[in-house]
């Protein structure tokens, strides 16, 4: 999600699976070949953000507050209108991406969205205790590296980071003051949307739309548009002199020719709805690129219709084209035409698709809920900031960052365990604190707390029942000595 205004993310986005098995080596030495090879080369290693616990915070420090909404959690420790503003203007492009692509046809994760909100003196604290732990730990040689004849850091913070997996999206943000533009969703977003829907959407439809989203565009402060339609031409020509030569031009330096510039014929729907391609072997770039065309020219006529009935015959042949092979019949079910008369109705349609923009939506036509900010108690805060931690380890494991992951796992543990410690046995608490145990390897501690969250009835995280599975069936396994399992286990 790209966010601007007084929020920003400004660097990295990772995307990663949440159900593979996670890299078990987290006692890697933290200083591998390669970050010394980047220490001699004057570069600097820029790790995630390293959550502050709250003993590490400021005294007097504005606590965290929280709001929930279906699909959403906040926990921030910005002030009361910035992270409204906030919640507002992200529920405000949810809803607008849904009246182009309804929620029935995205991927719904199972977990909200968590967005942690920090200020810029908190970003600090952050960055000082990393810091302070790698000098520590690497001596002097981790803050002095001379790049030109100037000091410089060897490890530096990125603190606004965005992390998505096959069950929910996390991001950290640091509040700036400077940017006062509108909050975007990505293309990448869009794009998961429409890639990881079960069942999975038709390509010719995944394609399109996600073209057709990255076109959109404000046409004014209060409306969303998309461009009008591009169309390829080709040169006709005719000799002079012949009958009814209207419309036609002097080709330049040859009076003999007349020409002009006709449309290029619309691809077959049959064949536009079989790939870009269609359904043939891989061909040119030209090819591609009518394909998408159409496709743009298709869904301008679709959202050009006032009465939305094009849209809901779209939505109804998406969907059941998931379920069944599409079909001339299940098309003209839906349309209320067979393909060659939607050709030609495509075909009549392009000279007005190629006159101006078209409004998809007033903006104000977006009704915002009603939202309210709690302080957040421990147990939410630690739920949400360790399950973060978790996914920066599984991000950190997958590459270069890998040596570092046992200091990001012993925060994990801190913060998740002191709740617990405290008596608490929260069912969402509980799957996190078996999910960090089960990552790092732990497999006893980890089956004693997803068996406890699992037994709530209350938790629908994928992961949770995958890796109980996982370490029931190794148990298993093991107890077998080769021999099979029986029916009853």
């Amino acid at each position: 999600m790209h966010l601007n205004n007084r929020l920003v993310i400004r660097v990295l986005v990772a995307a990663f699976v949440a159900l593979g098995l996670f890299v078990r080596s987290i006692n890697a030495d933290p200083k591998s070949d390669q970050q010394l090879q980047a220490f001699r080369e004057g570069k600097t290693i820029k790790l995630p953000p390293f959550m502050v616990t709250e003993e590490n915070a400021q005294k007097g420090a504005r606590p965290w507050v929280y709001l929930s909404t279906p699909g959403l959690e906040v926990l921030s420790k910005c002030n009361d209108g910035t992270t409204l503003w906030f919640a507002e203007q992200y529920i405000q492009r949810q809803k607008e991406l849904e009246e182009i692509l309804p929620s029935s046809l995205q991927f719904e994760h199972p977990v909200p969205t968590a967005i942690i909100l920090i200020t810029p003196d908190m970003e600090k604290t952050m960055s000082s205790e990393v810091l302070k732990i790698m000098e520590s730990q690497d001596g002097e040689r981790s803050s002095r590296v001379t790049a030109g004849g100037r000091e410089t850091s060897f490890y530096a913070m990125v603190p606004q980071v965005n992390f998505t997996d096959s069950e929910s999206t996390a991001t950290m943000l640091e509040q700036a003051d400077n940017d006062h533009r509108a909050i975007s969703l990505t293309t990448e977003y869009v794009l998961n949307a429409l890639q990881r829907r079960t069942p999975s959407l038709p390509y010719w439809f995944q394609s399109n739309m996600f073209s057709f989203y990255q076109q959109i565009r404000w046409s004014d402060r209060d409306a969303l548009a998309i461009p009008s339609v591009y169309w390829p031409t080709v040169r006709v020509y005719v000799t002079a002199g012949t009958p009814n030569p209207k419309g036609y031009k002097v080709l330049k330096d040859d009076s003999d020719k007349l020409y002009r510039n006709e449309p290029v014929p619309l691809i077959p729907i049959r064949n536009f709805l079989a790939g870009p391609f269609g359904g043939e072997q891989p061909g040119s770039q030209y090819q591609l690129d009518l394909w998408h065309y159409e496709g743009s020219l298709f869904l301008y006529w679709v959202f050009a219709d006032e009465t939305h009935a094009r849209r809901k015959a779209l939505w109804d042949f998406v969907d059941k084209s998931s379920h069944e092979l599409s079909s001339e019949a299940l098309f003209q079910q839906c349309f209320g035409m067979n393909f060659a008369d939607m050709t030609k109705e495509l075909s009549d349609y392009l000279p007005q698709a190629q006159k101006a923009p078209l409004n998809l939506l007033k903006v104000d036509s977006v009704a915002i809920p009603g939202l309210h900010l709690i302080n957040a108690d421990p147990v939410t805060r630690a739920r949400i900031q360790g399950d973060f931690v978790l996914k920066e380890m599984r991000y950190m494991a997958k590459g270069p960052l890998i040596s570092y992951v046992p200091l990001y796992a012993a925060k994990a543990e801190t913060i998740l365990l002191k709740p617990y410690r405290d008596g608490s046995h929260d069912p969402a608490l509980m799957s996190v604190i078996g999910l960090y145990y089960a990552y790092t390897g732990k497999d006893d501690e980890a089956s004693a707390f997803l068996q406890e969250a699992v037994k709530s009835h209350v938790v629908v995280r994928p992961s949770v029942y995958g890796e109980l599975a996982r370490i029931q069936k190794t148990a298993l396994s093991q107890s077998t000595t080769g021999k099979g399992f029986t029916s009853d286990q």
